[in-house]
């Protein structure tokens, strides 16, 4: 075990992270029903899918994904024993049990460790390549035990948000780098109470240092090793190893147009096709303050179905599994005499940026929604008497080509898939 790496599990023995008491919102990375969607939209199911959570800390990922989906093996890495025992009662209050194993170990040494003996079909690695002495070797471990169709879920820290997390880093290595942890804890505390209001470090953009006990505090600014990856450095962190981005979490975050007001464009907007949108959405962000994605081996292309193919019609819409929709707000509106009822819906869609993205639907993209449960083909939908009636156009032509149109839209803006 290299010094750095034993700096780091040294760090997580003394302060667990994150720790059991906190109440911690749903992690994206654990929506395997989303991965389905993006990556194995022709799958019948999760059923006999394994999964990985290298560097699972105290079991949050890990665990919320063995109870929301019975049917998979879900295996927990991580350095620290300490870290492992919480995680193992974090299982147990959750009652997890029969699907889910945790073990002890470097994910360097995956390659050493009888857990690895199989491929995995879905890796997380959240919040941990950044803290690695070397993290193309971490990535290239991980990548050795991917399937050939499997994914990591991957979060790494961006730059440009966490510029005022860096400056206090240095300041508080500056002041008390040689001090053990606890004293450390103890300064930075000290330091964050008189911070002048015009400090860069946004203390209520980063809610680890309000959770009970100081994980959070020493994760965020204590830590031996912490860096950031850009867009550009991200690829080339997964290029070393043979993988590429398959996708953003949230793609819309990553859509120069995302940033401008409608009907403007700029130079920016028409960048050359030789320019990464992805890279050049980041920096018109400004304040992204991490990256989370889903990788694959640069040999995989996804068998999805698109809108406006003759396997269209044939396919499953189904909701997006980021969109809140046990929490949606649905009614039905007047739209004068004689013209019924409209149905209206309003949807937030699960997100790690600290808001949500609401959708405001009305009409034939409210029911389009609705209807999309993954259980019929758009033919059938498009057939259901109430939409069909909704749907504008004078003849059936008309209609097939406005639900094709509204078909298309919801793709686009990822608020539905097509299942095969």
């Amino acid at each position: 075990m290299n010094p750095t790496t034993e700096q780091v599990r040294a760090l997580y023995e003394s302060y667990p992270y994150p720790p059991l008491e906190q109440a911690l919102g749903f992690p994206v990375l654990a929506a395997l029903d989303y991965v389905r969607c993006v990556l194995w939209p022709r799958r019948p199911s999760l059923q006999g899918i394994r999964v990985l959570d290298a560097g699972c800390g105290t079991g949050h990922v890990a665990v919320e994904i063995a109870q929301r989906y019975p049917e998979v093996e879900v295996v927990g890495l991580d350095l620290s024993a300490p870290a492992l025992d919480v995680a193992r009662r974090r299982a147990e209050r959750a009652g997890v049990r029969g699907n889910l194993s945790f073990h002890q170990g470097a994910l360097e040494d995956l390659s050493s460790l009888a857990i690895a003996a199989q491929p995995f079909d879905y890796i997380v690695s959240s919040g941990v390549l950044h803290h690695l002495s070397d993290p193309s070797a971490g990535t290239r471990a991980l990548a050795a035990h991917l399937s050939p169709t499997g994914a990591i879920g991957l979060m790494v820290y961006a730059p440009h948000g966490r510029h005022g997390v860096y400056v206090l880093q240095e300041l508080l290595r500056r002041m008390a780098g040689d001090r053990p942890l606890s004293e450390q804890v103890v300064i930075a505390r000290q330091v964050l109470s008189t911070l002048p209001e015009n400090h860069p470090f946004r203390a209520k953009e980063f809610a680890d240092q309000d959770w009970q006990g100081d994980a959070g505090l020493v994760d965020l600014l204590l830590h031996v090793q912490d860096r950031s990856f850009t867009v550009p450095e991200l690829r080339g962190l997964l290029g070393s190893a043979d993988l590429k981005v398959a996708r953003f979490f949230l793609p819309y975050l990553y859509r120069p147009e995302s940033y401008f007001s409608a009907g403007k464009t700029t130079e920016t907007t028409n960048h050359s096709s030789d320019e990464d949108p992805a890279a050049i959405a980041e920096l018109l962000a400004g304040t992204m303050r991490m990256h989370v994605a889903l990788a694959c081996h640069n040999t995989f292309q996804p068998q999805a179905v698109s809108a406006g193919t003759v396997g269209a019609f044939a396919g499953r819409p189904l909701r997006s599994p980021l969109l809140r929709w046990e929490e949606r707000r649905a009614l039905k509106q007047s739209r004068g005499k004689g013209q019924g009822h409209i149905l209206s819906i309003t949807v937030s869609e699960r997100t790690y940026t600290g808001s949500a993205r609401d959708l405001s639907l009305e009409g034939e993209p409210a029911l389009l929604l609705e209807r999309s449960d993954g259980t019929r083909t758009s033919e059938e939908i498009f057939a259901d008497p109430t939409l069909h009636a909704a749907l504008v156009g004078h003849s059936e032509e008309d209609k097939r080509k406005r639900f094709n149109a509204l078909l298309s839209f919801m793709l686009q803006q990822d608020f539905l898939y097509l299942m095969g």
